[in-house]
């Protein structure tokens, strides 16, 4: 009996189905023949599309990253509550694609609009007087706690899993780790996660103290003028 063919292919079609086959199951169950039979075609018309799986999961990161939510970051507001807006949505698309957020950001560049997000944030810092090299270093700073932090949260941590552990019974040697360890499980991640953007934005802040005034010299001068020399007749 031949195959019923699915409605016509097309590069957004192919991607759509990929990214949602590895929503449900993860990245080890993509591949072509699964996704060609997911859309009721012959695998070797997807290769008209795509030349391969790898360019496919290229294609589903873009696809990834095109979704992030940018308009807390492009919203008026202090300069504070726009990174915090952004990077709360990078961390929502960690939650949202959870097989494939690790990747987000760590493949070879192949469209430029996968960098859109970044050139957003750095325009955040930009516009609240950062220099270029103190913009990048805060973007780089910031986005590496919110993607470890999404990255615990969607692996879990080791200190939680021994927390359950015959080991936990056996920490003599580690006292400090066993007074700690029953709160391991107690944390109230949307709350710890604010907390530490906000301490590391607190941080970052601290670079835009503007330097001590010098007084200025000349007319309006308040400071007084040093004494001057008496001469020998004034003596």
């Amino acid at each position: 009996m031949p195959r019923r063919r699915g409605a016509p292919l097309d590069r957004q079609k192919i991607v759509r189905v990929a990214l949602g086959l590895i929503d449900r199951e993860g990245l080890e169950a993509l591949s072509m023949r699964r996704v060609a039979r997911e859309l009721r075609v012959e695998a070797m018309s997807l290769y008209y599309y795509v030349a391969s799986k790898e360019e496919l999961v290229d294609a589903c990161i873009e696809q990834v990253s095109a979704s992030l939510d940018l308009s807390g970051m492009q919203a008026p507001g202090t300069w504070r509550d726009r990174v915090k807006a952004g990077f709360t949505a990078y961390r929502a698309l960690a939650h949202a694609h959870p097989h494939l957020f690790a990747l987000v950001g760590r493949r070879p560049v192949q469209r430029l609009e996968v960098l859109r997000p970044m050139e957003v944030a750095l325009s955040v810092f930009a516009d609240a007087g950062f220099t270029p090299a103190q913009s990048m270093r805060g973007f780089r700073i910031v986005n590496s706690f919110v993607y470890g932090y999404a990255l615990s949260e969607l692996t879990g941590l080791a200190v939680l899993a021994a927390s359950s552990d015959p080991l936990a019974g056996q920490l003599a040697d580690f006292p400090n780790l066993a007074r700690a360890l029953p709160h391991a499980r107690d944390v109230e991640a949307d709350t710890e996660f604010e907390d530490g953007l906000d301490t590391i934005l607190d941080g970052i802040s601290t670079w835009l103290t503007p330097p001590p005034q010098q007084p200025a010299h000349g007319l309006g001068n308040s400071r007084s003028a040093p004494p001057s020399k008496r001469t020998r007749s004034e003596s």
